[in-house]
């Protein structure tokens, strides 16, 4: 029975095994993807990794008794995603990859576990990225048969066995999907639900403007928050995160097939493009520094203003309804005559919005009458 050792990354020779270790296990796997060296390294370079600033992070190698790496494994943790986790305190491992032999994992996972404990840790979620989920981010149980996009886990299937073994449990279910754009067998539900989202009105749709790479990148941090950024264990993506995210994309990026989806005011105002045109112009709102805090102090206003509009609409489409069942009373049919003729006079929300609408309008036209029947010019 062979034994195994564990050697901590912390001379160039050990780095380099930790790096050409999946070479060598994936070198007759045609779906594999070989990142880049830099890709792996710059996620333990404090300056490439603002994580490093308030957390660690450990590399270690598994060798067998030749001395040749069959195994390695990373540890980390951020302080301050630990401090905003509701569970229990909980690091991470990763970057993990094994020959087909439990002892090799058990002996990985007892490292990083130990570790971990060791600063006052007491889960270990993996295999994880010590960075954003868009890359080396969970551990592939189907779909070997596909070729994964770059920086997306691809593992032999044993891996599935190594973890359950050792005690890790499925947390949440983090899918992939293909679409073939120039296929014609789109499936026609999603026809029907283009046309009736295009037929709606306030909903507006535009691709990316690489011109315009700022603005799309604070976009994208927009979109990108609003969806993510509630769930436990996900920061909030930063201005520069998403500039950096741009900017790497940018030599790759089809502006035909990356839309962006606007809704009403947000098409009418855009707090981004308001915020540039008062730079532009030498304006300013009393307060606020231009830039970025104008447009979020533009994008709150504007968020207020919507939920109080919301909420008014509410309460006026709701009055009838309450107004009814406080009444316990409709308003009486008006009779034409006879038994089967019966019409009935009912009043909604909608109708009460229109008549408040109209109204208000025309005292509006009213008033500029009376306004300029008065006025006196200066030659009076």
């Amino acid at each position: 029975m062979a034994n195994y050792t564990l050697e901590e990354v912390t001379s160039r020779r050990a780095a380099r095994e930790f790096l050409d270790l999946p070479k060598r296990l994936y070198r007759d796997e045609p779906h594999w993807i070989c990142p880049l060296d830099s890709d792996i390294e710059n996620r333990f370079r404090p300056q490439t990794n603002e994580l490093l600033h308030d957390g660690e992070a450990i590399r270690w190698i598994a060798l067998d008794e030749q001395g040749r790496a069959v195994g390695r494994i990373a540890a980390f943790y951020n302080r301050e995603l630990v401090k905003a986790s509701e569970y229990q305190p909980t690091g991470g491992c990763g970057f993990f990859e094994s020959i087909d032999d439990q002892r090799v994992a058990d002996l990985l996972f007892d490292a990083a576990r130990d570790w971990l404990a060791a600063r006052g840790l007491e889960a270990m979620d993996g295999p994880i990225n010590f960075g954003q989920r868009d890359a080396w981010w969970g551990l592939l149980v189907e779909g070997y048969e596909f070729q994964p996009l770059y920086e997306n886990p691809y593992n032999p299937p044993y891996y599935k066995e190594l973890f359950e073994n050792y005690g890790f449990r499925n947390y949440f279910n983090q899918n992939t999907y293909i679409w073939k754009i120039y296929d014609d067998d789109v499936n026609a539900m999603v026809h029907d639900r283009a046309k009736r989202l295009f037929s709606t009105p306030g909903y507006g749709f535009r691709q990316i403007d690489m011109s315009r790479i700022e603005e799309e990148a604070e976009n994208f941090r927009i979109i990108y928050n609003k969806a993510w950024s509630l769930f436990s264990g996900v920061k909030p993506m930063t201005q520069e995160e998403a500039m950096k995210i741009m900017e790497t994309m940018k030599p790759i990026i089809d502006p035909e097939i990356i839309f962006f989806a606007y809704f009403y005011s947000t098409i009418q105002y855009n707090p981004i493009e308001m915020a540039n045109n008062l730079r532009k112009n030498n304006g300013a709102i009393p307060g606020i520094r231009p830039g970025k805090p104008t447009s979020d102090y533009i994008m709150r206003v504007l968020s207020r203003l919507t939920l109080i509009g919301s909420l008014m609409l509410c309460i006026v489409a709701l009055f009838p309804i309450v107004y009814s069942l406080i009444c316990k009373a409709a308003i009486p049919p008006l009779e034409t005559g006879g038994d089967d003729g019966g019409m009935s006079i009912t009043l909604g929300g909608t109708s009460i919005i229109i008549m408040c609408g109209v109204a208000l309008e025309t005292v509006r036209q009213l008033e500029s009458q009376l306004m300029m029947r008065h006025y006196k010019g200066f030659l009076d």
